[in-house]
């Protein structure tokens, strides 16, 4: 039996990603995060682990250049097909695990359920940062611990307290964190909350 990486499973899951759940939870998130940076206006936003960039998409007003970065390369056609026509954005193929590409920095980044995913949320934590310029603002969404979910290829959820620990080890100077959404079926097809955890370099 083949085992597939994350990676690879989400190059297979790119085509038919922007599913009207998807599309919702997206939207959800986006309208959490423009009430928190509504200052932000003009300045570079990375979004890490983009997916097909729904969430970016649905902020680019806010922001100068929106570059959208995923490890996928089908996830980042995807949304290469989207920007064919917007001035104000950029895709890369990119992942900080292995370093932060040269010159690559932002006033914020914006993550959506990407952390879930990742092994070793420190390290692309302390990537995030470096990646930041001075008094940058992460905002990340993801679910609040779920002792119902169970799965090999992802965390069920993060203790706020834990992340925001997470953050602080990582470098960052003030941190806080909130649930702003609770949804039937939305975590592996249960129900769960969503945080929003908002931190500044």
């Amino acid at each position: 039996m083949v085992v597939k990486s994350t990676t690879e499973i989400f190059d297979s899951l790119a085509a038919g990603c922007d599913t009207p759940e998807r599309i919702k939870i997206s939207g959800i998130i986006a309208s959490e995060i423009r009430w928190r940076a509504t200052a932000a206006r003009r300045k570079t936003v990375i979004g890490y682990g983009c997916g097909t960039g729904l969430v970016g998409f649905a902020l680019m007003e806010l922001w100068g250049p929106v570059i959208f970065v995923d490890v996928s390369a089908e996830m980042i056609k995807q949304v290469r097909r989207k920007i064919e026509n917007a001035a104000k954005a950029a895709a890369l193929r990119a992942d900080f695990s292995a370093g932060i590409p040269p010159g690559l920095q932002a006033d914020d980044i914006i993550m959506a359920q990407t952390l879930l995913h990742i092994k070793d949320v420190r390290l692309i934590l302390s990537r995030l940062h470096d990646a930041l310029r001075n008094e940058g603002r992460l905002f990340t969404a993801d679910f609040d611990k779920n002792g119902n979910v169970v799965s090999d290829m992802a965390h069920n959820g993060f203790a706020q307290a834990e992340s925001l620990n997470e953050v602080f080890a990582s470098g960052f100077a003030g941190a806080e964190a909130k649930t702003f959404y609770h949804g039937k079926g939305i975590f592996m097809g249960g129900d769960a909350s969503m945080f929003m955890l908002e931190a500044q370099k």
